[in-house]
């Protein structure tokens, strides 16, 4: 992908819902109409801009843009109908809060330390010392510190890595796109080692923003290992270390202008209560991103 397409992805205006109908009985005049996905949003959007005239999403669907229809590629005798809306910048009438993602359980750092280490091998060693703390991003560096890998090394690693959860996990078409995006930056890496004095390029830390404020598997899948420290294996870490990794230098290297405050409920056990009142201070296990409602504006924290 071009340097021009990367400039159209952060450019875009994302005035433009894409819906499906959802009726069970398809004579019946009670429509049900559901939003695309994020990504399958932008997937349909892609090729309605390139004049195609169908493209796959994920769960074997096409979208049929002439004839404005979706139906499966193991029947395609039963169609619904889809339709493509503007938003209007000036209410929020077709914009929507994602529940599922800011209304999950927080889960915070465990106190207790694991004393139960047994394999001396260095990468085990490693790897259980990772258990039960909250440097999941940075410990996958820990593991390549032989490698003069460079960022562009690192963001290919990560785009592997992607692709390699989203097929397992029945997301192929997502992942391809999330893949895809990320290779796009790749060449503003090339030739610089992550230990490099002016970090990480901020076209790759944009684009790792974008791409995790983005409703996917991916921040699923990320902050699932990050909420389930304890069961942290080598293979987890190889899949979504990479990407983790590259948001995690970005968050850390940039400076944040205008800083609100942000409030959330959660519910704390004994322990957790007691610590908090000893130590004035809360420890998440992954990213979070707050949306302030009235502007639907994301922050990755």
């Amino acid at each position: 992908m071009s340097v021009v397409d990367i400039s159209s992805l952060f450019r875009r205006s994302h005035n433009f819902q894409w819906y499906w109908n959802s009726k069970a009985d398809p004579s019946s005049y009670n429509d049900k109409w559901m939003k695309y996905t994020d990504i399958e949003n932008e997937i349909i959007e892609d090729a309605f801009d390139t004049h195609r005239k169908e493209v796959e999403i994920d769960g074997g669907y096409i979208i049929d843009l002439a004839q404005l229809v979706q139906y499966s590629n193991m029947n395609n005798n039963t169609r619904q109908q889809i339709k493509r809306i503007a938003s209007d910048s000036k209410t929020t009438a077709n914009i929507h809060l994602r529940e599922e993602r800011f209304s999950s359980p927080i889960s915070l750092v465990s106190t207790s330390p694991d004393k139960t280490i047994e394999n001396k091998e260095k990468n085990k060693i490693r790897l259980q010392l990772l258990r039960g703390t909250v440097h999941f991003p940075s410990s996958y560096l820990w593991f390549i510190t032989s490698r003069n890998a460079t960022f562009a090394d690192i963001v290919e690693e990560a785009a592997h890595g992607i692709m390699k959860e989203g097929t397992d996990i029945g997301k192929k078409r997502e992942a391809e796109w999330l893949a895809s995006k990320l290779l796009s930056v790749k060449h503003y890496g090339e030739g610089i080692d992550r230990l490099h004095d002016d970090g990480i390029p901020g076209e790759i830390g944009r684009m790792c923003v974008l791409l995790y404020t983005t409703d996917s598997f991916l921040f699923k899948s990320i902050n699932c290992v990050l909420r389930d420290t304890e069961n942290i294996t080598r293979k987890r870490l190889n899949i979504l270390g990479p990407f983790s990794a590259l948001l995690s230098f970005y968050l850390e290297q940039i400076q944040t202008i205008g800083v609100d405050t942000v409030y959330r409920g959660i519910n704390l056990t004994d322990e957790e209560r007691y610590n908090y009142m000893n130590q004035h201070a809360i420890h998440y296990l992954s990213f979070y991103i707050y949306e302030h409602e009235s502007r639907i504006s994301k922050h990755v924290w």
